[in-house]
């Protein structure tokens, strides 16, 4: 392959990294300020004594699903086992909460 049939196929590649890094850089500003938003709810519920099973819901069910995403292009079995325990954790905190408010 040469110079030139390499600058061609890089043309003509549909990705453009600098779109992809800044949905990189605004996915994990969103992550940011929603664990941080996360944190103040499970605090104030705290305080108040309100339950917080369907913060804990939100918070592994995104979780669980981001690291089953992370894992599918990674293949990493660390991100497979933390992908299977937070969606497990979300699934056991729902049923939590629909026996709870039943």
């Amino acid at each position: 392959m040469n110079k030139e049939e390499i600058l061609s196929r890089s043309r003509n590649e549909k990705k453009d990294e600098g779109v992809e890094y800044a949905e990189s850089r605004a996915r994990r500003i969103g992550e940011l300020g929603m664990f941080a938003v996360y944190i103040i709810v499970i605090v104030y519920n705290m305080f108040k004594g309100l339950q917080n099973e369907v913060a804990f819901i939100l918070f592994w069910t995104y979780f669980g699903f981001s690291w089953l995403g992370k894992y599918r292009v990674t293949h990493n079995t660390l991100q497979l086992v933390s992908a299977i325990f937070g969606i497990m954790a979300a699934i056991l905190y729902f049923a939590g909460y629909i026996i709870a408010t039943w």
